[in-house]
């Protein structure tokens, strides 16, 4: 599927019904609740060497503070350079966090895809986007999804609520266009949540509630096996837009979708 291909698609694609966003959502839950558990966990695995670094700077600042000292006073005290190194040091590791999630959203749409068409799922397929030839792609994708939400925050809140929506669509059609440029990738992103904003908005508050809620009745630990819903309900969203309606979802996913 060409660029110009996904943009008619988008256009002409109908906004999907919540009810039958849910629906699918929790019957593609039935068949890939055990990988959803794998990607949460592999993500936290991933990254959490990573923000180790992050909070090795508010640790000492604890230390600090326990210790009767004013950090804000040892903070000013830091040459600029170390001050800006760290700063720099910071930024770059929250894009690598986000590009590692990001490369795990977009494996995990692709499972998704051939557990519904009833392919062989395996694991692997996770670590599709964490490869070489993507690498480059995702930390490029995780920057700009940055930048946007840098700015949008800088502009008040209701931006940053207005952003979040179509940031969530990066992985998913970069999962299944992953030749598209990054440039092409995020319009087609914000032209599908610009399109199902309300609709897409409404069902990632519902799916992350009912996430959490059937997460800490299991003892909270259920959690691990339940955050995955939201990207289930995710994907359905483009599913529904990008296949024209057609519950099988063959056109919209199944073209492009070879790596």
């Amino acid at each position: 599927m060409t660029y110009e291909q996904l943009l008619q698609r988008l256009d002409a694609g109908k906004i999907p019904d919540l009810g039958d966003v849910l629906g699918n959502a929790f019957e593609l839950y039935k068949k890939t609740w055990l990988h959803g558990f794998l990607y949460v966990l592999l993500s936290f695995i991933l990254v959490a060497p990573a923000l180790l670094i992050i909070y090795f700077p508010i640790l000492g600042a604890a230390i600090f503070d326990a210790q009767g000292y004013d950090p804000a006073d040892v903070i000013e005290s830091m040459p600029a350079i170390s001050i800006i190194s760290m700063t720099l040091l910071f930024l770059v590791v929250m894009i690598f966090v986000q590009a590692i999630v990001m490369a795990l959203q977009a494996g995990l749409y692709r499972l998704f895809a051939a557990a519904e068409k009833g392919e062989e799922v395996k694991a692997g397929i996770l670590f599709t986007f964490l490869k070489g030839r993507y690498l480059g792609k995702t930390f490029l994708l995780s920057l700009i999804a940055m930048l946007i939400a840098l700015l949008a925050t800088a502009m008040c809140v209701l931006p940053v609520i207005y952003v979040s929506v179509p940031i969530y669509f990066f992985a998913a059609v970069f999962a299944f266009h992953p030749d598209f440029s990054a440039g092409q990738i995020v319009r087609a992103a914000f032209r599908l949540g610009n399109k199902t904003w309300i609709v897409s908005f409404v069902l990632i508050i519902l799916s992350s509630l009912i996430a959490q809620m059937v997460g800490f009745l299991a003892c909270g630990v259920g959690v691990l096996f339940t955050s995955a819903f939201v990207y289930m309900t995710i994907y359905n969203i483009y599913k529904g837009v990008v296949s024209g309606g057609d519950e099988g979802g063959e056109p919209g996913i199944n073209i492009g979708t070879n790596v």
